[in-house]
């Protein structure tokens, strides 16, 4: 790119469909949106909307239905550090007749904890797929995403 105009596109490999890859071939985000989950919750703390030292149940709008009573603790910091005892998510999501997010959130909630929150480190998709819901339920989104825009406020729910 260069001046705003399309120099040149190259593509390289295969679709997962066996066909071969084109510059407007669809990609998964997959990790790259804990990042932009990260920024949004920091956002929202910055704003007052989310308290990064409470604990996630404390913040939950939905239904939280924990089978290990430890889930209730665990804070949203934690959350963000991967320090909140979550079991990773392995074959949740990539798989066929994979879940939905929202479907693996209520997974995480009723998740047995490795290890009581903030005690340890532990990698898992679990603790940012509970962000996403809980950025999703403090900016009013709703099951499609839709409301959100940019302005003075970094996030506005549409309710």
């Amino acid at each position: 790119v260069r001046r705003d105009q399309v120099l040149g596109e190259y593509t390289f490999g295969t679709s997962p469909s066996g066909g071969p890859l084109t510059s407007t071939s669809p990609f998964r985000m997959a990790s790259v949106s804990k990042v932009l989950t990260a920024i949004t919750v920091l956002q929202l703390a910055e704003e007052g909307r989310i308290d990064l030292d409470r604990t996630l149940a404390e913040q939950w709008t939905g239904r939280f239905a924990v089978t290990d009573a430890r889930v209730q603790a665990i804070t949203v910091r934690e959350l963000l550090q991967h320090t909140s005892g979550m079991p990773p998510m392995k074959n949740t999501f990539f798989v066929d007749g994979g879940i939905t997010w929202h479907q693996a959130a209520d997974l995480a909630i009723a998740a047995e904890l490795l290890y009581d929150p903030g005690t340890g480190y532990r990698y898992s998709n679990a603790n940012y797929v509970l962000l996403g819901r809980l950025v999703e339920q403090v900016v009013h989104l709703g099951e499609c995403g839709s409301g959100v825009h940019h302005g003075k406020s970094s996030l506005r729910g549409n309710g």
